[in-house]
């Protein structure tokens, strides 16, 4: 086995994911900390030609014109999705010698880097190692953006089945997700498909009451209220209806204050809410840098999540991680079929309701308001289970294991 890889890893993320922390850059880090060599290509939407940066001796980053891509329509976006793969197929040829690579670690979404992939495959049989961070297209068809009737759903589901065939190992977020791809797609081996899940490098931290209180103080929070956090994107996939429905029916609650911060293509609805309600307990912050994010978050007391409910894919929400990692415990209002709250109950780290069971979503939070001492026990198991069971280390080791 080689001490070091040439990993080629295929992205849409932006230059500013690239620059923040998260369950992506996290792994590109943790392989340069490791002394393989890493590609990696990002989109930029203010470019008009593909240009290189050695950002050091281990990593490499090409820069992939994306023409609007992130403010696009998703029409849009499918045809900027084809247009990049051309762009990188024509990188490879021209500007990056296939045969040095190792192995390929892709993410989904998107599904589209299939073509990609199949033109290295032919050219050198490289090991293919698949995240599944989505399941495209069943999720559009869960959040009614497409109907099974759509010729472009047979299409898209079509190019999914042969991304997963190309690939040599697909990680799935959870035991749940795991079976769902198995199920789904019975062609697949079994031995192919894994528990891979959502991993951070955790920032060295502690949670100190006095930290708390001189944060809430910046903030402008409130010291006498329990803070609920909703953060993250503020989309259909979250269920913005059934957040803006939670926080009524607990609004009579004068011990809570809720922070809200994130961007979507839901935002605009909940900024609406609030100002036609004008509720005293609920601030609304756009999204933060992932640093002042960081900072902000040992102010609050309590996580929230929240899924659609007409989700029938097994979501886990990488969101959970950040809660963790400061040590709060968490309120998860989610659907039938994700494994995500059953794992908080299992741990003692939170609570979970169905997202239009309002009444247990609120007798949740009751369960933490009533005994505050439970807040800094679960918080504390959060951070240890964090530790112990979403360190980026997992999933780099899983990766590495194909190469063996």
């Amino acid at each position: 086995m080689k001490e070091s890889y040439n990993i080629f890893f295929p992205t849409i993320l932006t230059k500013q994911d690239l620059s923040e922390r998260n369950i992506y850059t996290d792994l590109i880090n943790y392989f340069i900390l490791n002394k393989h060599q890493i590609f990696v290509t990002c989109t930029d939407d203010n470019i008009k030609q593909i240009f290189k940066k050695k950002e050091n001796d281990y990593y490499t980053i090409f820069f992939v014109p994306s023409k609007g891509y992130q403010k696009s329509s998703s029409f849009r976006k499918l045809i900027t999705l084809f247009n990049i793969n051309t762009l990188l197929i024509r990188l490879l040829k021209n500007q990056f010698d296939i045969n040095r690579i190792d192995l390929i670690i892709c993410f989904t979404p998107p599904i589209t880097f299939f073509y990609l992939l199949k033109k290295i495959k032919f050219v050198k049989n490289v090991k293919i190692y698949l995240l599944l961070k989505d399941i495209f297209p069943q999720n559009a068809i869960d959040l009614k953006i497409v109907s099974k009737l759509n010729p472009l759903y047979y299409f898209f589901r079509r190019i999914e089945k042969k991304l997963y065939s190309i690939s040599d190992m697909i990680g799935c977020m959870s035991e749940k997700n795991k079976n769902y791809i198995l199920e789904k797609n019975s062609f697949l081996d079994k031995n192919k498909v894994e528990v891979n899940p959502n991993t951070i490098f955790p920032k060295s931290f502690k949670k100190t009451s006095t930290i708390k209180y001189e944060l809430r103080n910046k903030y402008n929070l409130p010291f006498d209220k329990f803070i609920l956090l909703y953060a993250g994107n503020l989309g259909k996939p979250q269920g913005i209806n059934y957040l803006i429905q939670s926080i009524e029916y607990t609004l009579h609650l004068k011990n809570i204050y809720y922070v809200i911060i994130g961007s979507g293509t839901e935002l605009n609805k909940i900024l609406r809410w609030k100002d036609l309600n004008n509720p005293e307990n609920v601030l609304i912050k756009s999204r933060l840098p992932k640093s002042e994010f960081d900072e902000f978050l040992p102010a609050c007391d309590i996580g929230l999540i929240f899924l659609n409910p007409n989700f029938t894919i097994p979501n886990f929400p990488s969101r959970l991680l950040s809660y963790m990692e400061y040590y709060m415990p968490v309120i998860a209002s989610v659907d039938y079929y994700t494994d995500v709250g059953i794992f908080l109950e299992k741990k003692k780290i939170g609570f979970y309701n169905y997202t239009k069971d309002y009444k247990s979503y609120q007798s949740n939070i009751l369960k933490f308001t009533n005994n505050p001492k439970l807040i800094e026990t679960m918080g504390n198991r959060a951070r240890q289970v964090l530790e112990n069971e979403f360190h980026i280390s997992i999933t780099y080791n899983k990766i590495i294991n194909i190469l063996n």
